[in-house]
């Protein structure tokens, strides 16, 4: 009954809020105060109102915001008719897309990837040189499986996954008022990760350059110790990072970990980025490049 009534209920909620507006019209304050004491006869109005419905309006703004979220999830699809639905698959995991893209780079410009996980334990150690395409392509995996697991269309030609709990680590920042520096805020969000695996939780986990707080040594062996012990729990997920030195662990847990990167390329002292995804460990860089063209070294 309420809920088939709430359109009318809530315009008699409007009105009795308008009028209690209408206090500051003069004519009301001289003649609806001093006579029919308008404020008392409003409040008793109100009062009657919220007695009687009070206990609804949860259930009410509940099904406000369901309808919203189903009705975004429609103009999602509306709006991207090439996008796909995604498949939702009960094997132990697996996150399969052909050709997915940046859900917010325009298709014009949009270059896709494949994105290939499988049912073990397993973790990718992603390479490559300054701004050729790694943190878009962790937004990219993190963007699309949040979308699938909401039940929307994603950004790729077909998405097949696995249910999981996404973790990231990507914009980490350090906090004066909290007296915490960005090393330690990452050493936080990293330990959160691992009392989550200890908790039989199964995760999927996305990190941009993980410890690049601290000197190159001990993020290196920092980044090996933290892998190793993540391999021990049921996770999955993607690390990007500048230290290629970390893809060796390949050697070690053939298994467990893969490489891939983003390689660039020179031609006529300009850089070529193509941004598609290559196995293997990325061998190009290019910061010395950039700051000798751009004058910042000789």
């Amino acid at each position: 009954m309420y809920l088939k009534n709430f359109p009318k209920l809530f315009r008699q909620k409007q009105k009795i809020s308008h009028n209690f507006q209408q206090r500051h019209n003069l004519m009301v304050a001289i003649f609806g105060q001093g006579i029919f004491l308008y404020d008392i006869l409003v409040d008793m109005k109100f009062e009657n109102w919220e007695r009687k419905f009070s206990s609804k309006i949860k259930q009410w703004f509940e099904i406000i915001w369901e309808y919203d979220f189903l009705l975004s999830l429609a103009n999602l699809k509306f709006n991207n008719p090439k996008w796909c639905f995604p498949t939702p698959k009960s094997e132990k995991y697996i996150l399969n897309a052909k050709n997915a893209g940046h859900p917010l780079i325009n298709d014009e410009k949009c270059v896709r990837n494949d994105i290939n996980f499988s049912n073990c334990n397993y973790l990718i150690i992603l390479t490559g040189a300054n701004m050729a395409g790694k943190s878009t392509y962790l937004r990219t995996i993190g963007t699309n499986l949040i979308l699938s697991q909401l039940g929307a269309v994603v950004c790729a030609e077909s998405f097949e996954f696995s249910p999981v709990e996404v973790f990231t680590s990507i914009r980490t920042s350090d906090s004066v008022q909290d007296s915490q520096s960005y090393f330690f805020a990452e050493l936080k969000r990293l330990e959160k990760i691992v009392k989550t695996l200890e908790q039989n939780t199964t995760l999927f986990i996305i990190v941009d350059e993980m410890l690049r707080g601290t000197n190159s040594k001990d993020k290196s062996e920092g980044s090996r110790k933290f892998l190793k012990k993540i391999l021990q729990f049921s996770c999955y997920g993607i690390f990007a990072t500048h230290d290629i030195n970390i893809g060796e662990m390949k050697n070690e847990f053939p298994q467990n970990i893969d490489t891939k990167c983003f390689e660039i390329s020179f031609k006529d002292e300009e850089l070529i980025f193509d941004y598609k995804l290559k196995d293997g460990i990325s061998k190009n860089l290019n910061a010395s490049f950039l700051m000798k063209k751009l004058g910042i070294t000789d």
